[in-house]
């Protein structure tokens, strides 16, 4: 699957800022997050419009895949990244 070109990136503006503001979360290059060293989020183009990879917390391995196309799913990716980001920032306040 082909990562996020920069077209779709810019249709997903709302989402970036908010993704932006985030405490923990790094944009390293357009549409990729990391929390830490943790590289934790990345856009792809989806065949029904663009999809988030969500690094999956150790002990697990891997990502899982988000719709990112309506403004529901955002919502839903936006909420699971805080919350994932938040359990590292606390991981690493222990």
């Amino acid at each position: 699957m082909a990562r996020i070109g920069a077209e779709t990136l810019q249709q997903l503006g709302g989402l970036l800022v908010r993704l932006r503001l985030l405490d923990g979360l790094t944009e390293k290059s357009p549409g990729v997050f990391y929390s830490r060293r943790i590289p934790m989020l990345h856009f792809h183009e989806g065949e029904g419009g663009p999809v988030a990879d969500l690094k999956r917390l150790p002990p697990e391995s891997g990502f899982d895949r988000f719709d990112a196309a309506s403004n529901t799913a955002q919502t839903a990716l936006l909420t699971e990244v805080t919350r994932r980001v938040g359990q590292l920032q606390r991981k690493g306040a222990t």
